[in-house]
């Protein structure tokens, strides 16, 4: 079949000739302080992916796309053994908790109880551009920026046009997109999309299907936009070491019963005009999980947890001049209840908890030229936090105040900027009742009411360049963060165990159509923690064969990564390769990927369990190995 595909590829086809260039643009970005600015003129590390750029790499979701992004490591991309998961300058929350803020179209979309986001369910076709701010921006946006801030805008409805996208490869993938715009009045516009993805998995019982419907009304000044979206997963949970060495695809027995169903429905509206912002959203968020946690190599227990959360959300923002200010404010009702399970039946309640978030958050940015390239950038944000709950409360605030200066030179920008971030506790890890055996007859929980939001001082200095059709970056920084919170294995309870470092260096190099090479390096404290590459390098190389075929090869790197904290269980090195090729037939584009073409054997994330003996075990999650892909686009 695919030798078949690939011949398709070599008809020639005098339609599919390239459009002339479009005339050079200013970038502008407007993530890293809520208004438009020119991207040369940011003073923080941010990468721009635009909907052209994606279409020639061999992604298909949002978490394929990051991972190609310098500075980011995505874990189980692809979905194909796992729910992707995202680290960001040596920020990782192993899927309990998340450390980089996703928004869409500038409404926040992590789950209510622990910030997560699903990586995998945003497909790409309809997105006209993911805009990634590397380190702390929670000066702008508040908690769950540790790490980094992601915003993905959709493309808005105008004119008369549409798409259709499917995809059929290995793994069982299965997936179609179509989407459709048209003018219905002056200055009125109607947008719909849909998608419904199906994947077998690359292990056993690692399947997941989603879908989705979204619609949306534009007007000159105004957005509607609706969505519902359905995930039903399978979860094959970790194997050890020797029984991957044994068999990689197979799945862990203790997790036989393991599926989460999730359904999720959003509404939002914005006006903007004049330099006023205000917006609006609801969500609703249904879950049904049953999931199994190991307390020992070979020894675990398994519950079903129901969630139901809703949450409402405003945000205004007015630009006058040189000053931008805006306000944030959410209130999240959560309720949710475990329950027992004997071979995956749905027993007795053991465990219930359910309460109410309510966020509020202000801000103020100013920024000066203060010479003719010269930029200045000051502000500060004011975040409050309230959790009332059935078994807690909980108040928490953070100040956090950035000072950013940008030089602009004949070929290059220089830029320097401090920080102050915060991270509050997650609910889960504050109000949890999930009970745990104490072999002793009783149970007890792993949260704890009592944790501190972690705090970070942020230093970062950058410069980047343009010299012909070539573009360059370097940027260094270093994050002291106190109050860090951690699984503390000698209490089994989260705990603020301390302070750490953060520290790294990214950089890269694109000679633009050709090539794109990329370095980062990531440190933490003195021992590098588990599961955070030290070293990642990426490079991309483009090159139009015969036949106008148009073809991207993705070249990644990783070094230095461990199962522990005490780097007792060393991970290998990563050499993979990911391949596309494409060729237009007119409106029509056909894409053949072929991911890990070399088939490399790697463990994507994993960590170490003692036995009842007190012998340490790793445990890990295999990556995927080659697999094919083929995408057919019609556009109109």
């Amino acid at each position: 079949m695919l030798a078949a595909i690939f011949l398709f590829f070599l008809i020639d086809d005098s339609t599919s000739a390239a459009p002339p260039s479009p005339p050079p643009q200013v970038d502008m970005v407007i993530t890293v302080e809520r208004q438009a600015q020119a991207k040369d003129e940011a003073a923080a590390a941010v990468t721009v992916l635009k909907h052209e750029e994606l279409k020639t790499l061999p992604v298909e979701s949002l978490a394929e796309a990051l991972a190609t992004v310098p500075g980011l490591t995505m874990m189980s991309e692809s979905a194909a053994s796992g729910s992707p998961m995202i680290t960001s300058r040596g920020f990782f929350g192993g899927g309990e908790v998340e450390y980089v803020k996703l928004l869409v179209d500038g409404v926040p979309v992590g789950d209510a109880e622990s910030g997560l986001a699903d990586w995998s369910r945003f497909r790409l076709e309809d997105v006209a551009r993911i805009e990634i701010v590397h380190g702390p921006g929670s000066a702008a946006w508040g908690d769950t920026a540790l790490g980094g801030v992601i915003q993905l805008f959709t493309h808005r409805a105008g004119g008369k046009s549409g798409f259709a996208h499917v995809t059929a490869g290995s793994f069982g993938q299965q997936s179609v997109e179509a989407g459709y715009r048209e003018q219905i009045a002056p200055d009125l516009f109607l947008g719909a999309s849909a998608d419904l993805a199906h994947l077998d998995g690359f292990r056993e019982h690692s399947s997941r299907r989603d879908g989705g419907i979204r619609l949306t009304l534009d007007g000159s000044r105004f957005r509607i936009a609706g969505e519902l979206a359905r995930k039903d997963r399978r979860e094959p949970g970790p194997l050890t070491l020797s029984e991957i060495a044994d068999d990689r695809r197979q799945s862990n027995a203790l997790f036989a019963f393991d599926w989460e169903k999730t359904d999720r429905d959003r509404l939002s509206v914005s006006y903007d005009a004049n330099g006023l912002h205000l917006g609006a959203y609801g969500a609703r968020r249904g879950s049904d999980n049953l999931r199994t946690l190991l307390l020992a190599p070979g020894f675990g227990i398994t519950a079903l947890r129901e969630i139901d959360a809703n949450e409402f959300g405003v945000s205004g923002g007015v630009t006058r001049g040189w000053l931008h200010t805006g306000i944030d404010a959410s209130r999240t009702s959560f309720e949710g209840d475990y329950f027992g399970v004997e071979n995956g039946v749905k027993q007795a309640s053991i465990a219930a908890a359910d309460g109410h978030r309510n966020l509020a958050g202000v801000f103020v940015t100013g920024t000066w030229n203060v010479c003719a390239r010269c930029v200045l950038s000051v502000g500060a944000r004011r975040d409050e936090i309230r959790d009332d709950f059935s078994n807690g409360s909980r108040d928490a605030s953070a100040t956090s105040p950035r000072a950013a200066f940008t030089l602009r030179g004949e070929h290059a920008s220089y830029w320097l900027q401090l920080s102050k971030a915060f991270k509050a506790p997650t609910l889960d890890q504050l109000f949890d009742p999930r009970p745990y055996p104490d072999f002793a007859g009783g149970t007890f929980t792993i949260s704890n009411p009592d944790l501190r939001p972690q705090r970070a001082r942020n230093i970062e200095a950058g410069v980047s360049g343009d010299r012909s059709r070539a573009h360059w970056s370097v940027v260094a920084y270093r994050m002291n963060v106190t109050d860090e919170i951690d699984f503390d294995p000698a209490t089994f309870t989260y705990k603020n165990i301390g302070s750490s470092v953060h520290r790294g260096v990214e950089g890269s190099f694109s000679m633009l159509d050709v090539a794109t090479v990329a370095y980062a390096w990531t440190r933490v404290g003195d021992e590098q923690l588990k599961n955070i590459p030290e070293h990642v390098a990426q490079a991309v190389a483009r090159a139009r064969l015969p036949f106008a075929i148009e073809a991207d090869v993705v070249y990644r790197w990783m070094h230095g990564r461990w199962l522990d904290d005490e780097h007792l269980f060393p991970q290998g090195d990563v050499n993979r390769v990911d391949l596309r090729m494409t060729r237009d037939f007119g409106p029509a584009r056909i894409a053949l990927d072929v991911l890990n073409a070399t088939d490399a054997k790697y463990d994507e994330v994993g960590y170490v369990l003692a036995d009842f003996a007190g012998t340490p075990t790793g445990l890990a999650f295999p990556a995927p190995g080659r697999a094919a892909r083929v995408g057919v686009t019609w556009r109109w």
